[in-house]
């Protein structure tokens, strides 16, 4: 290694053994792999650390790694130095059968008979496998690649202990163009709970909504006839309940991808509402938020179908003549390949 790299500074994202992860979505490894990781254990064994596609990396105890190149075959099992209550740098490397295991910097162990890389799609998931195995203790940096690192490069990663930046190339490292994913845990662009953005590509796209700031009026928008009254009243829709059985709504579909990541946000002003909420529905409830005061909603949701209904809801019923005002309303795709922390 030629050189020290830059120190990146970074937080972490801790679970509770119990029912703590995040969720990747739908992924497949590559046939050429590496997966870098910062883990501290709390000291329990059969943890998950990550399950990408048909691969899955598991602490046996804390001191053994299994490492599935194909989840149907068996593991390759490797001694590891113990990572109890102690931050660990962990790179698991294969291309074809060669597998190669590393701990702070060190190859830990090479295998030339591990299974080959199983690159079937699968929902992913980072601190459990299925509904076994959640990870207890804390994970940060977790970084994957198209391709196998060099030795000098997992070198360059470890740092002497301290993280770096995965998205650019320093000292010995230079594989930052092949960097396919990246979750810092906290400290990257647009990380707020209970998202933890891709930093391969951590933007947002385009607006989804049509008139969200309401500029002249409520073009684009339909109210639920027979529960309400829907006016635009100075740059931001009003609705009030005129049906004391009934919870009025403005909506509006949204076209979406399946699998992708949406982040809906809107602002609220109470009113004389009790309470509002906003609610994607597709073929269920994907996700929603409510308020009792002035303020502002945002929540993400995972599409699972080609689109979904955006409701604005005065969400009550038997107070005939209360009202509500929205504005701002805005849905827009997480791009690259976001986690979401679930019971965290």
């Amino acid at each position: 290694q030629s050189g020290n790299p830059t120190v990146f500074n970074t937080k972490q994202v801790d679970f509770d053994g119990t029912d703590d992860f995040m969720s990747l979505g739908s992924q497949s490894a590559t046939s050429t792999f590496t997966y870098s990781m910062w883990i501290n254990s709390d000291g329990v064994g059969s943890s998950t650390i990550l399950r990408y596609g048909q691969t899955l990396i598991r602490l046996q105890s804390v001191t053994v790694l299994n490492v599935w190149s194909d989840i149907s075959q068996s593991s390759t099992d490797v001694t590891i130095n113990d990572v109890t209550d102690i931050w660990s740098h962990i790179v698991v490397a294969q291309t074809g059968t060669t597998l190669n295991v590393y701990q702070d910097g060190l190859l830990k162990a090479t295998s030339g008979s591990a299974a080959s890389v199983n690159t079937s799609a699968n929902d992913s998931t980072i601190g459990k496998y299925n509904s076994l195995w959640f990870f207890n203790g804390q994970m940060s940096q977790i970084g994957v690649w198209n391709e196998v690192l060099t030795a000098d490069e997992v070198s360059s990663l470890y740092n002497h202990g301290l993280p770096i930046d995965l998205t650019t190339n320093q000292a010995a490292y230079e594989s930052s163009s092949n960097l396919v994913g990246y979750w810092r845990m906290g400290s990257g662009t647009l990380d707020t709970y209970p998202l933890i953005a891709d930093q391969t590509n951590a933007t947002l796209g385009s607006e989804l909504v049509t008139n969200g700031d309401f500029a002249t009026d409520l073009t684009g928008w339909t109210g639920q006839a027979g529960r309400g009254s829907y006016v635009w009243d100075n740059g931001k829709a009003k609705i009030i309940n005129d049906d004391a059985s009934s919870y009025p709504n403005l909506s509006q579909s949204i076209t979406t991808v399946v699998g992708k990541v949406y982040k809906i946000t809107a602002t609220v002003e109470i009113g004389t509402a009790t309470l509002t909420e906003v609610r994607a529905y597709s073929n269920s409830n994907i996700g929603s938020q409510q308020l009792t005061t002035d303020g502002t909603i945002e929540f993400y949701i995972t599409a699972d179908d080609t689109d979904f209904t955006l409701h604005l809801y005065l969400f009550e019923t038997g107070n005939t003549g209360h009202y509500c005002y929205f504005d701002n309303v805005s849905v827009k795709q997480v791009n690259g390949n976001p986690a979401i922390m679930t019971n965290q």
